[in-house]
């Protein structure tokens, strides 16, 4: 039995869509040389590193990674939450927590 504690993928989830649901019309998105995710709006020229299905984070503040994927796209090392000044490494907007609270059905996947 092996118990996974970090990211992992799993065929058929890319783009976040069976927890997010599909991207809205005129957004795609592309895949960084790091694999990190930069999503583009072709109707308006949009270029982000933002999530359009995700709400804004308040209560956080993204900490700018020094190496830019792009010269016009800055991308987030991690995220600080304002108040506390604790760190996390993944967007706490996709944490077992915040997925529950918007209603995901979490399990746990255990591998034998």
């Amino acid at each position: 039995m092996y118990h996974i504690v970090d990211s992992s993928y799993v065929h058929g989830l890319q783009d976040a869509n069976s927890l997010l649901g599909v991207l809205p019309p005129g957004w795609s998105v592309h895949v960084c040389s790091d694999g990190s995710p930069l999503f583009v709006n072709d109707e308006t020229d949009v270029v982000t590193t933002d999530d359009p299905r995700l709400e804004s984070l308040v209560e956080w503040e993204g900490i700018i990674d020094s190496s830019d994927h792009s010269q016009t796209v800055q991308s987030k090392e991690r995220d600080q939450q304002k108040q506390t000044g604790g760190e996390v490494n993944a967007d706490p907007r996709m944490l077992t927590e915040a997925l529950k609270a918007r209603g995901v059905n979490i399990q746990r996947i255990f591998l034998i």
